[in-house]
């Protein structure tokens, strides 16, 4: 090798490499440092800093910057000016500091010279620039414009009509409308049709404002297989079928399905007897939701899973706030399917949570709650009528009796409960005749003969349990 090139030499051996890139890799730099060594003579520890473009007290900032952020790994390593100055004349640095410039420099031992590899080297590559873009001739620009116009084409062919969005919206609206009065195996497989067209639509391509429209329908379906699940008490299925809504909802960007998804896991959450989560969904809900029912339906959960977990309080407040939002909520007064929330409804959940708290000092107020909702389901068409939430407002109904002590109201209260059909006897149903049985057991009127009779009845209604119908069937190759 002869004589040691000037500086500049090899700060244009780094600019002509570096004609078309401001931002180099590194592996264009271990290129420029070998081009250095190659022509300049500098030695290996220096070609590296002039590849990289820094000066000695840059490199320097540079190397201990990195030994502070691997602390543990350089505690012992102290880099000065007469140290790096040694190493660019050819001096050998410890293990330590070794293991530091190899990784400053991204590369081995034997690129910054402390090693020796006996392979034969290759030649440098030639440091030349990107060649030169192609002309835009005007056959080049013509091809490009019918690609591009032909493509179009095809993609529009492939977008769905707007009638087939429109079909699965409103096919989802009647399921929704018809939950409440039809048993779910007469609606699952229906939902999971629809489910699977749903995604089928999502992949095959459609349109940007299709898209979102689709998924707020997937996650509408998802939302009501959770339902089902729910009703049959499959709670960690309701869960999971739930947890998709929610990030179909998310992908939508829809805030309102966003809430009432929300509200979902704090149902399933309640009835999964995991209270504090129920309280926690519900809370989060209300972040999302808007002026239409879910505020209200949000209040109702958060006051429920409130009086479970022992807070009155809020409660208490929970139920004013659902009275509140209703008063500014745009939709009917009426049962309008299972993605709105009507005031009979929220009658349901006061009742339930006073009860919940405290059954001796609230059965006054709680007994209002349960004959207002009866009132309002029984004013409606029975289509439109919740047969669940009938129920449960007949049950809470009894239970504000059965803690009053009136055992004939507590009588006509149940009789419409007892003679339900076992395919409409929900895991939340039984949950809560259970659980009046055992305050007949336990409560003032536990001596009383109609009492026992009334208890045996309950338990006897509570032997079927919420099981899944054969006509719903399991698929293991497929996600709910």
């Amino acid at each position: 090798m002869g004589s040691v090139h000037p500086l500049d030499c090899a700060r244009r051996i780094r600019a002509a490499a570096l004609t078309s890139s401001s931002d180099p890799q590194v592996r264009e730099l271990h290129r420029i440092a070998e081009a250095i060594r190659s022509h300049c003579g500098h030695t290996p520890v220096k070609c590296h800093r002039l590849a990289w473009g820094w000066t000695v007290n840059q490199a320097i900032s540079a190397a201990r910057a990195l030994a502070e952020n691997h602390r543990d790994r350089y505690a012992a390593v102290a880099v000065s000016e007469r140290s790096w100055k040694g190493w660019e004349a050819g001096d050998r640095p410890n293990t330590g500091y070794q293991d530091l410039l190899c990784r400053l420099f991204a590369t081995g031992p034997v690129g910054l010279g402390f090693a020796v590899d006996y392979a034969p080297r290759p030649s440098p590559l030639p440091m030349q620039a990107e060649p030169p873009p192609e002309p835009l001739t005007e056959p080049r620009l013509r091809s490009d414009a019918r690609t591009t116009l032909r493509r179009s084409q095809e993609l529009a062919d492939n977008a769905l009509h707007h009638t087939q969005l429109d079909q699965i919206d409103a096919d989802i609206d009647r399921i929704a409308r018809d939950y409440a009065a039809r048993p779910a195996a007469a609606l699952y497989d229906e939902i999971r049709e629809l489910r699977t067209s749903a995604f089928r639509m999502i992949e095959s391509g459609s349109r940007p404002n299709q898209a979102r429209r689709l998924h707020l329908a997937a996650a509408r379906l998802g939302g009501l297989q959770a339902h089902i699940c729910l009703d049959l008490g499959h709670y960690t299925w309701a869960d999971t079928n739930a947890r998709a809504a929610w990030n179909l909802a998310d992908i939508a960007g829809h805030r309102g399905m966003l809430a009432w998804s929300r509200g979902l896991q704090s149902l399933i959450a309640y009835w999964d007897r995991r209270p504090h989560d129920a309280l926690d969904a519900a809370r989060s809900g209300l972040e999302y939701a808007g002026t239409d029912s879910n505020r209200s339906r949000l209040h109702a959960l958060t006051a429920r899973a409130a009086a479970e977990v022992g807070d009155h309080t809020t409660m208490l407040t929970a139920i004013s706030g659902m009275e509140e939002a209703r008063t500014h909520t745009a939709e009917a007064d009426t049962p309008r399917g299972l993605f709105v929330f009507p005031a009979a409804k929220g009658h349901v959940y006061a009742a339930t949570a006073l009860l919940s708290a405290d059954p001796t000092a609230h059965a006054s107020r709680a007994r209002e709650q349960a004959e207002q909702a009866i009132r309002v389901y029984t004013d409606h068409a029975s289509l439109e009528r919740s047969s669940g939430d009938l129920l449960a407002a007949h049950l809470d109904l009894a239970t504000a009796h059965t803690a009053a002590g009136d055992l004939d109201a507590l009588s006509a209260a149940l009789a419409p409960v007892l003679a339900t059909p076992t395919d409409r006897r929900t895991a939340s149903i039984l949950r809560r005749a259970a659980l009046l049985a055992s305050r007949l057991r336990n409560g003032l009127l536990r001596s009383a003969a109609e009492a026992h009779r009334l208890q045996a009845d309950l338990t006897e209604f509570c032997r079927a349990p919420a099981a899944l119908p054969a006509t719903l069937p399991e698929r293991q190759d497929e996600q709910p």
